[in-house]
């Protein structure tokens, strides 16, 4: 398994310029016949501290915690209705 942590610098898909990064991950891919790729877009919306939104409850699109350095309590994912 590849695990490509994403920071300003990294690989997005915010502009066409990062097109090279992202078929890099993808002949990398190849070169180790993964079937089924994985990605996982981090949010801040289940990053934000509790106390900075009056102690209520962060949600995100999904309640997997994202890694970072500063743990907040996990976000409860949206509800169908939410989204």
């Amino acid at each position: 398994m590849i695990t490509v942590w994403l920071s300003r610098a990294a690989i997005g898909i915010d502009n066409d310029e990062k097109i090279a990064g992202l078929a890099k991950i993808r002949r990398r891919h190849q070169s180790r016949r993964v079937k089924k790729p994985f990605c996982r877009s981090i949010t801040a919306d289940g990053m934000v501290d509790p106390q900075l939104i009056g102690g209520r409850q962060p949600v995100a699109p999904s309640a997997l915690a994202a890694p970072r350095r500063r743990r907040c309590d996990a976000a409860c994912a949206l509800s169908g209705e939410e989204v």
